[in-house]
């Protein structure tokens, strides 16, 4: 499974941590940090296929937080449409962006609904991580990593894939 983690420099304390914990999970991970605009984004997901977008960041209802500002929702879909299977958005208050991606692309997406503090973000990141590279499943890492009495994290799942044709009725 291959992961392109995108975490640009921010505030964020925990960042670097996750960071580690993915590169580190077994997972395929292209890593994209520090200075990562939204054009590095663009030409990097043109130039390659990834099953795995994950962004680590801060974001909110109309898109997430990169180098050279917040890259727009619609802008997001744009360059994940029919390129990107699963899209994990470890930022806060990432409903309206994981909507669109699910009805305009038919990714599966994790995202959040409320403001998640950093150590949360770590946590459910890692288990992701982890969970993901030992089943494949991305409902079922999902399941493993969210946090008890969860309010914060939201699995928004993307088209099956149709492998045979259905059988006309007779």
């Amino acid at each position: 499974m291959r992961v392109l983690f995108v975490a640009p420099r921010t505030d964020l304390m925990f960042v670097n941590e996750e960071a580690q914990d993915v590169l580190t999970s077994g997972l395929s991970v292209e890593p994209m940090m520090g200075d990562v605009s939204g054009i590095d984004l663009a030409r990097r997901l043109r130039l390659d296929k990834f099953d795995v977008l994950w962004l680590a960041t801060h974001g909110d209802q109309t898109g997430v937080l990169l180098s050279d500002g917040i890259l727009k929702s619609s802008t997001i879909v744009q360059l994940v449409r029919d390129k990107v299977d699963l899209v994990f958005l470890n930022t806060c208050e990432s409903y309206g962006v994981a909507q669109m991606l699910q009805n305009e692309t038919g990714a599966t997406i994790v995202c959040t609904v409320a403001k998640v503090p950093d150590s949360d973000a770590y946590h459910t990141a890692s288990l992701f991580a982890s969970a993901l590279h030992e089943t494949g499943d991305a409902r079922l890492a999902y399941d493993r990593s969210r946090p008890g009495n969860n309010t914060t994290y939201l699995f928004l799942a993307g088209k099956k894939k149709q492998g045979r044709k259905l059988s006309a009725r007779k």
